[in-house]
C-alpha cells in the first residue's frame, strides 16, 4: 500500500490508506484511543475503536513518537465536525498501528509558551511548533523572491 499524505486524505474518504507521521496528542478514553497525527502536509484525528486489534499497541504510544497507520478515512458525524481543525470533517479509523521511532518524554508541552532557555536547550523540538513552521515559511518566501529577482537581473549564484 502506498503512503498518503495527511493533506490529501479528503480525496480518499471511504478508502483504506497508509499514513506516517508524528503523534501530536494522545487521548485515552478507556475503550477508545484518539490521536492527533501530523506530517509535513497537515494533521488529522485518528481513532482506535474498542474492537480493534490495534488497541493494545495504541495504549502504549506517546506524543512525538513516529508511527505508521493503516486505516479507513471516514466522514465525521455532523455533531463531531471541528471547523477549527484542518481535517475537522474527517477522521481516520485505525486498523493497524506500528511504532517507527520512540521519542523521549518532553520536558515541556509543545505549543505552549515556555522560557527562552528551555527553547534553546531543546531546539529540535522547538522547531516542530506551528509558530516556528510559519516563520520558516515566511523566510522561505522572502529568500525565493530575492533569488528570482536577482536571477532576472542576470546575477550569478555561487
Amino acid at each position: 500500500m502506498e503512503r498518503i499524505y495527511i493533506g490529501d486524505l479528503r480525496e480518499h474518504i471511504g478508502e483504506s490508506v497508509l499514513i506516517k507521521g508524528w503523534i501530536s496528542v494522545r487521548r485515552d478514553q478507556g475503550k477508545l484511543v484518539f490521536f492527533d497525527v501530523r506530517d509535513r502536509s497537515g494533521s488529522v484525528q485518528a481513532v482506535v475503536l474498542s474492537k480493534s486489534n490495534a488497541l493494545a499497541a495504541a495504549k502504549e504510544i506517546r506524543p512525538e513518537w513516529v508511527v505508521s497507520i493503516k486505516g479507513i478515512v471516514n466522514k465525521r458525524p455532523e455533531k463531531n465536525i471541528n471547523p477549527n481543525m484542518q481535517n475537522g470533517d474527517i477522521e481516520l479509523e485505525i486498523g493497524e498501528i506500528e511504532t517507527l521511532s520512540k521519542a523521549r518524554e518532553l520536558p515541556f508541552e509543545l505549543g505552549v509558551e515556555t522560557n527562552l532557555d528551555t527553547y534553546f536547550d531543546y531546539m529540535p523540538y522547538t522547531l516542530r511548533s506551528e509558530k516556528a513552521k510559519r516563520i520558516f515559511k515566511v523566510q522561505e518566501t522572502i529568500i525565493r523572491s530575492f533569488r528570482e529577482a536577482l536571477k532576472k537581473e542576470a546575477f550569478t549564484e555561487f
